[in-house]
């Protein structure tokens, strides 16, 4: 008997061991499985600098085959379906792009920061636009970029703001001021977007753009035509 009460408490002993270990693996994967969906989320790869590390892949091997048309074809694509956060997360892999000693990388980082821009304006997202606001002095020293093709691009990209800070206008004003915006097309490149900015523009113009522009097209060294 008494072998049998031992045999017997061992039993209920045992059982409320397993019944207390499923309880807590229970336990423990409810609390783990809102930790490992965001590990898997995190893992799997943001669209939005994949798409860009395609692009400039094919750009530093000077590609241009149906592969580049394709990769630019997708980025709206792409950029239509990224979030917020997938945008905001891919603003350093850009910034660093913009500084790659490959031009043609360069003009894909700001090709980037421009059609997020545009796309961020035609949804509506007000406050998606200022993702790059901060980020202007870095878009604006490609104005002096050594490549014509990543001057012009700097300009659209300035001008594709839906609501432009303040601080795309110095820069874009200096230019003016420049031996070569006369003997370069870049000078009435400037010239072009800051009207198209004044006239999308729902405010007063601006007396610093409109003296700007007139000061540019009586100097004395005009060579461009804008008519």
């Amino acid at each position: 008997q008494t072998d049998t009460q031992y045999l017997t408490v061992l039993y209920l002993t045992s059982e409320s061991l397993m019944r207390f270990l499923s309880f807590s693996c229970t336990l423990l994967l409810i609390l783990l499985l809102p930790n490992l969906a965001v590990a898997m989320q995190t893992q799997e790869p943001n669209p939005v600098i994949a798409s860009l590390n395609t692009l400039n892949d094919l750009a530093v091997h000077n590609d241009h085959s149906e592969a580049m048309t394709t990769a630019t074809m997708k980025l709206s694509d792409t950029l239509d379906k990224a979030s917020q956060d997938q945008l905001r997360e891919a603003i350093p892999s850009i910034l660093r792009s913009m500084e790659n000693p490959n031009p043609r990388v360069r003009g894909n980082a700001l090709l980037f920061v421009s059609s997020i821009n545009h796309r961020e304006a035609s949804v509506g997202r007000v406050d998606a636009v200022s993702l790059f606001d901060l980020y202007v002095p870095q878009i604006a020293v490609h104005l002096t970029d050594p490549d014509q093709f990543v001057r012009r691009g700097a300009i659209f990209t300035l001008s594709s703001f839906s609501h432009p800070p303040d601080t795309i206008y110095p820069p874009l004003l200096a230019y003016l001021k420049r031996d070569d915006a006369v003997t370069t097309t870049i000078g009435s490149d400037v010239v072009s977007e800051l009207l198209l900015i004044g006239a999308t523009q729902t405010s007063s113009p601006r007396a610093d753009v409109e003296d700007a522009i007139i000061s540019y097209l009586n100097r004395a060294d005009q060579t461009t035509n804008l008519g």
